[in-house]
């Protein structure tokens, strides 16, 4: 199993993609809407993030409860599982919302545990 180390710094960098692809697209919503590679890439790494943080152990999710990490993974299983097609306004809000607070915060833990 992969350690919570390795799992965060996953998650940072899964982060660091979606905040370029949003760069690339200017911040801009409806260029995100007509851009089915950047729609299925964004995607994608939410999914990565949210398997990356159910790996995590219970002991680090339980230090770190400002991170809503059952949301994180209910993300997850949401595009995961999206039989009736993904909800895009979610995955955009999701990248411009809460992806820099998410980077931050593990960057955050990151260097606690790499203290510790």
């Amino acid at each position: 199993m992969r350690s919570d180390v390795s799992l965060i710094n996953s998650i940072i960098e899964f982060c660091g993609d979606i905040e370029e692809m949003v760069d690339e697209l200017d911040s801009d919503r409806d260029a995100f809407m007509n851009s089915r590679a950047h729609q299925q890439a964004c995607s994608f790494c939410i999914l990565q993030i949210g398997e990356n943080a159910g790996c995590l152990s219970q002991e680090l999710k339980g230090r770190y409860p400002e991170i809503e990490w059952n949301e994180i993974r209910g993300m997850r299983n949401l595009i995961a599982h999206g039989y009736h097609g993904i909800d895009l306004e979610a995955v955009w809000y999701a990248a411009i919302e809460d992806i820099q607070i998410l980077k931050s915060t593990c960057e955050r833990i990151l260097n606690e545990l790499e203290r510790s």
